[in-house]
């Protein structure tokens, strides 16, 4: 099943998942700048909290995170009826092909950005999920 966003008007909310916190306090502040309500989440157990309760517009992932990264919380966030339609991409200095098929293969991410961020990308994808229809 392809994702599609929800519409939520014209601010989007994004879930910004990121074991560290400089990275999500960046991404947090240049997407309220560009209009989307952020909420963010230093680990994987608790983005699968959030996203239960949230129902996030889209969801920006590390993969790289201590007890459960990045790759597992997106496949449990995909494999739930409740959640499989949300837009994960997933952001990750890993840039070897196996590791771009296992997130968009195992993990069932829509997309694959590698570090270091070029926010013109992320921006992209918002404006890509957003305008779903």
């Amino acid at each position: 099943m392809p994702s599609r966003v929800k519409k939520s008007g014209s601010h989007p909310t994004v879930l910004v998942v990121d074991d560290d916190p400089d990275v999500a306090l960046l991404m947090s502040r240049l997407l309220t700048r560009r209009g989307c309500k952020v909420v963010c989440s230093l680990s994987g157990e608790d983005a699968l909290q959030k996203v239960k309760h949230l129902k996030p517009d889209i969801i920006f992932m590390d993969i790289m995170m201590p007890t459960m990264n990045g790759w597992e919380c997106a496949k449990a966030i995909k494999e739930d009826e409740e959640t499989c339609g949300i837009p994960i991409i997933m952001i990750s200095v890993r840039k070897d092909p196996e590791d771009i098929e296992r997130s968009l293969k195992y993990a069932h991410a829509d997309e694959h950005i590698t570090k270091p961020i070029r926010f013109e990308k992320i921006y992209e994808a918002i404006e890509r999920y957003t305008q779903a229809s």
